[in-house]
């Protein structure tokens, strides 16, 4: 991933870890995996789960970490690679799973999109470009949005939306099926190499 996702990625994980009552709410960064339904999984960029809840996953030495029930917060970073992917097959998934907020973080127009389950099961969305979030299912949780951001560089400037002869090399299967979507330096592998392809 670029930079400015990963320097994002960070600093969200840097502001929940900081903020989160941990006798409560456990954070994942980019490892443990969300089911969907039809059986296979996502790997959101970040999420935070019920400290509870992550108990009833220990002592499993042979299954990996995942999570059928909704969760508090889910959140996905934009990159030139996954953007599409997240708008059409994570996010909608996300709200059919029931979590119970859901953040889409713009690292170069530096804006954040909130979906927020409501009593009836819909999604209120919301746009924000400053001031605070603070998410009903994390109580006491008061992010701040020019933390998520680096305060240091120019003004978000445009930025391409296609990944030129990498994009061609994005399987099918990236947003789903029990795989997650390669990054920009296996994409440029499988551009040179052809018939690359790693097995999860």
């Amino acid at each position: 991933m670029t930079m400015e996702h990963n320097s994002v990625q960070h600093q969200v994980a840097y502001v929940l870890f900081r903020e989160l009552d941990r006798n409560l709410f456990r954070l994942r960064i980019d490892a443990s995996r969300t089911r969907i339904p039809g059986g296979s999984y996502y790997v959101p960029d970040l999420f935070v789960a019920p400290r509870a809840l992550e108990q009833t996953k220990r002592g499993q030495p042979e299954t990996l970490e995942t999570y059928s029930e909704p969760l508090p917060l889910v959140v996905e970073i934009w990159s030139r690679l996954t953007g599409e992917c997240d708008v059409d097959s994570k996010l909608p998934q996300y709200r059919t799973r029931g979590d119970l907020e859901i953040w889409r973080i713009h690292p170069y127009e530096k804006n954040v999109t909130v979906w927020r389950r409501q009593p009836d099961g819909s999604y209120a969305e919301s746009f924000h470009t400053s001031g605070h979030i603070e998410p009903p299912s994390l109580p006491g949780l008061r992010v701040t949005l020019s933390e998520l951001f680096e305060t240091d560089e120019s003004p978000a400037r445009s930025h391409p939306t296609s990944l030129g002869p990498y994009a061609s090399n994005r399987s099918s299967h990236d947003c789903g099926d029990r795989r997650v979507a390669p990054t920009v330096a296996r994409a440029m592998i499988a551009a040179t190499r052809p018939g690359f392809e790693e097995v999860w």
